[in-house]
């Protein structure tokens, strides 16, 4: 079996589960949680956690009542509550141990379990190491006999020791239980002194305002039109930028100085400030740049209280109040990998105008019919540049431009003119307006008769600056804001953008034979199939099923036949086009369908419909491909007649047939 890896697209999701719900963040790390899987208290020490944030003022007006943390963070900066456990059951083994001691009932029993354990350690006769018999020390030696009789009566008290040694070595061993216990207790707690005031203190949480939060990024390519009428387009370079603009207010003063007061802390400058978190949501193929990002997609907002006046100096008399503002940003590489290529959103087609001149041409910038903008309504053509050489004379154009003559451009050897126009604006989210056309005309002809004038002279070279509003071409769905204790809040707009740069040459050779081609063919059906809405909408899904654009459709209004008002009529009109691979004009296709519904007798409705197909040949195999795409849409249109007459008709007067349908 052959297994292929292929890099995906990181995104951010849930550390355990991997959903990609974001409802919190850890805010030691940044980990990405969801709502199932934060640290539960039992595992972690409860007021050490709530400590944190506490009494800064962020209970009331946010809701505050603890950080968010991961497990990993849980245990590893809260985990005290176990340790103290364990020292208080040490400390009750011991007390048992010493009660089972002093206890006459259970002293035989506690000696019995002692002496069992010292003889698995010291062997059976463990208790020849405490004392000396006093048969042997008498016969050995030749003492007084007061003196005899001291030793004796000592040596009888050691002998009585020796009964009751087990008992005290379970009382020493009871203490020792109870000391060590005490020990891990008051290390503990003293521990947990330390990381409440210390040791676990958080940067110092700032809420500035939100003014604004940007999302700009940056596409370069370029577009290349040969002489053979080949299409080209190409990538160079991906990079963006995340701004947010804030405001600091003066609640962030007043929690400052509880914060300092909290943590005993005199010197403010290096204090670690943290204002939360930025989470992108989506697949994004992003690589941050200069950034201390610990998380996928996860952009912390840190700083120092220093970096910022107005949080640490005071405004004494009529001197200027300190800044306010911050804006903190990031940048970043867009990166393409082999799930994932990027392709220009834009085409610019040049074709001549059908005046009977070669002295006209209309410049055509339109949305790439395979890029997916549905975010974006709007797109702005901030500068477009073309430079013509000056043979071609005067110039005139719709919308009117600014002409700038005799310009030298580094990458072109002749004198040229600058055509400039500015501020286009194409609304996306009205109907077929996905492309905008400008008219040139000049007072030469575009093409000279001359051959050697089309050898030198064969491209028209330009730039284009255009702005996608509300798009962004590296992925990113969404964005959230997170409370630099790890809980989700609102953000109340977005604004996203994406400049388009594109250098561009149209080989003029490309505009030599643009000839039309043009196929009709109509459609009759005899009877059974209404022209209506539902009969519309059936047709028109297939043909977007099969790939192929629908642009508009528009229709007429239902209007009674001369004939009688037992028949209606009815007119649509369905346009759209086609791509095919590799040529940069579209294959376009419209369908008039036109008929009657007789109510009186519905099997004698009938519909027609009129397809007209045409294109523009640069190559010798754009013909076939009109044909073939001609072909292909008959096709369909045939299959939908045919359904529907099969289904028979439904009177569409009849309000239960419109519920049913």
């Amino acid at each position: 079996m052959k297994v292929i890896v292929t890099d995906q697209a990181q995104r951010t999701q849930c550390y355990v589960c991997h959903k990609p719900t974001v409802d919190c963040v850890c805010h030691h790390c940044g980990r990405a949680i969801c709502s199932d899987h934060r640290a539960p208290d039992r595992q972690v020490d409860s007021t050490s956690l709530k400590f944190e944030f506490t009494n800064l003022g962020l209970e009331t007006p946010f809701q505050m009542q603890a950080g968010v943390h991961c497990k990993d963070c849980a245990q590893r900066f809260h985990t005290t509550k176990r340790s103290r456990w364990i020292a208080g059951i040490i400390i009750l083994l011991g007390l048992l141990i010493m009660g089972l001691s002093i206890n006459q009932n259970s002293a035989a029993i506690v000696a019995s379990i002692v002496t069992q354990i010292a003889s698995q350690f010291f062997g059976q006769d463990w208790q020849s190491y405490l004392l000396i018999p006093e048969i042997q020390i008498a016969s050995s030696l030749r003492l007084p006999v007061p003196v005899h009789q001291v030793l004796t009566q000592s040596l009888l008290w050691v002998n009585s020791f020796r009964t009751n040694s087990a008992l005290l070595i379970g009382t020493a061993i009871g203490i020792l239980l109870i000391l060590l216990g005490i020990i891990i207790w008051v290390f503990q707690t003293a521990q947990l002194r330390k990381k409440r005031r210390r040791g676990n203190q958080p940067p110092f949480p700032a809420l500035p305002n939100i003014h604004s939060l940007r999302v700009e990024e940056s596409m370069n390519g370029e577009i290349r039109l040969d002489s053979s009428g080949k299409y080209s387009t190409g990538v160079n370079e991906l990079t963006g930028s995340l701004t947010i603009q804030q405001e600091f207010i003066d609640d962030d003063r007043n929690r400052l100085d509880r914060y300092c007061k909290k943590y005993r802390i005199r010197r403010r400058e290096r204090i670690p400030l943290h204002a939360g978190f930025i989470v992108l949501e989506g697949t994004p193929n992003l690589k941050m740049q200069e950034t201390n990002q610990s998380q996928v997609n996860t952009l912390p907002m840190v700083g120092t209280v220093g970096e910022h006046p107005f949080l640490v100096s005071k405004v004494k008399g009529g001197r200027q109040p300190p800044k306010r503002q911050w804006e903190y940003s990031w940048k970043y590489i867009i990166v393409q990998n082999n799930t994932k290529k990027f392709s220009l959103p834009i085409q610019i087609i040049p074709t001549f105008v059908p005046d009977g001149t070669k002295k006209a041409m209309s410049l055509v910038i339109q949305v790439s019919p395979d890029a997916d903008i549905s975010q974006s309504k709007v797109i702005v053509v901030k500068k477009l540049s073309l430079w013509v050489p000056n043979r071609l004379g005067n110039v005139e154009a719709d919308p009117r431009p600014v002409v700038v003559p005799s310009v030298q451009i580094d990458a072109i050897d002749q004198e040229v003119s600058e055509i400039i126009w500015e501020n286009i604006v194409v609304e996306l989210d009205k109907l077929d307006r996905r492309s905008t056309d400008l008219y040139i005309s000049f007072k030469n002809d575009i093409v000279p008769n001359a051959k050697n004038e089309i050898e030198q002279n064969p491209v028209l070279y330009g730039e284009l600056w255009l702005d996608f509003v509300d798009w962004t071409s590296s992925g990113v769905r969404d964005i959230s804001l997170f409370y630099p204790w790890g809980e989700k809040h609102k953000v109340d707009s977005i604004q996203r953008k994406t400049r388009l740069t594109i250098t561009f040459g149209l080989h003029l050779a490309s505009l030599l034979f643009p000839e039309p081609i043009r196929d009709e063919r109509k459609f009759l059906n005899g009877k059974g199939v209404i022209p209506d809405y539902n009969f519309v909408i059936k047709l028109t899904k297939a043909i977007n099923e099969r790939g192929f654009y629908v642009k508009h459709i528009i229709e007429n209004r239902p209007r009674s036949s001369k004939l009688g008002a037992h028949i209606t009529n009815y007119f649509w009109d369905v346009a759209g086009r086609h791509y095919e691979e590799d040529e940069i004009y579209p294959i376009d296709f419209s369908l008039t369908i036109t008929g009657e519904e007789a109510h009186n007798h519905l099997d004698q409705s009938k519909t027609q419909i009129e397809m007209t197909v045409q294109g523009i040949r640069t190559q010798e195999g754009m013909h076939k491909k009109v044909e073939k795409f001609r072909d292909e849409l008959s096709a369909i249109i045939e299959a939908t007649l045919a359904e529907a007459s099969a289904s028979g008709p439904t009177d569409t007067r009849n309000p239960e047939s419109d519920q049913n349908t």
